[in-house]
Order: C-alpha cells, then structure tokens, then sequence
C-alpha cells in the first residue's frame, strides 16, 4: 500500500512541469499563480526553454512579471549579426529580457543598455595573421580541455 501510494504522489509530481509549462504556454495566468513556485520556477521545456523565455516570446507581460517575482533565470538572447525584423526591437524591449548580446559586424546602434557588442576584430585579426604566415584557421576553433 505505502509503495502504491508513493507511486501515485510522485506520478502527480511528475505532471507538474509539464502542467506548468502548458500554462505559460498558453497565457494562463491564474493557473500558474497556483502552480509556480521558487522550486520550479525555472522549469524547462523539452526545447530547453525556461517560462520566463516562453512568456517573453508570447509577449505575455503580466506572466513574465509574475514569473521574474517568483525568481525566474533572466532570459539572454544572442546574435552574430544584428539584423532584426521590423517589430523586433519592440519586442526585445522586455521585462524577461536581461542582456541581448550582438556583434559589431554590422553597424548597429544599440537603443539601451541591455545591448552587449562584442568586437569582432580580434578574431579577424587573428585569421588574417594564420592565413598570412600560411596556417589553418581551423586553429581558431580548437579547444584544449
């Protein structure tokens, strides 16, 4: 009987990342009010996908507050190139939203402070010098561990 009953709690337990998940998903507010908690807060979906970035990408402000007061993992977002859609910015410009990180290897001027460029020059300069003295970039992207 004990084990029977363990059985159907962690069955139940079980259920409620995915509960949560379709919740966010769909924009039920009150529903998540009653499941999230610190604990689970930073659930992931089976894209590996928090709440926090899930109600940010549904533009779902009310859930995203509610989960960034809860304790969500802010959301980051990153771009090698900074070529956005016409309504992309609005949409970056988010609560959920902690850094957007870009390149400069497009000219971009970044609307706020949440914008990180990261230079590319390093990386160029270093691939000009490997070609140059007859070398492989490939080097560039090998790592020791």
């Amino acid at each position: 009987m004990l084990f029977l009953l363990l059985g159907i709690f962690f069955s139940i337990k079980a259920q409620d990342p995915m509960q949560l998940i379709d919740h966010v998903q769909q924009g039920n507010l009150s529903h998540v009010k009653n499941l999230v908690n610190s604990s689970n807060v930073n659930t992931l979906n089976a894209q590996q996908e928090n709440l926090l970035l899930i109600a940010t990408r549904n533009n779902n402000l009310p859930m995203a507050k509610l989960l960034i007061e809860k304790g969500a993992n802010p959301a980051y977002i990153c771009a090698t190139h900074p070529i956005f859609s016409d309504d992309a910015l609005f949409k970056l410009n988010h609560p959920g939203i902690h850094e957007i990180v870009i390149t400069d290897s497009i000219a971009f001027s970044p609307p706020d402070q949440r914008y990180r460029v990261l230079s590319i020059a390093p990386l160029l300069g270093k691939a000009i010098q490997i070609i140059y003295e007859g070398g492989s970039i490939s080097s560039l992207f090998r790592t020791s561990m």
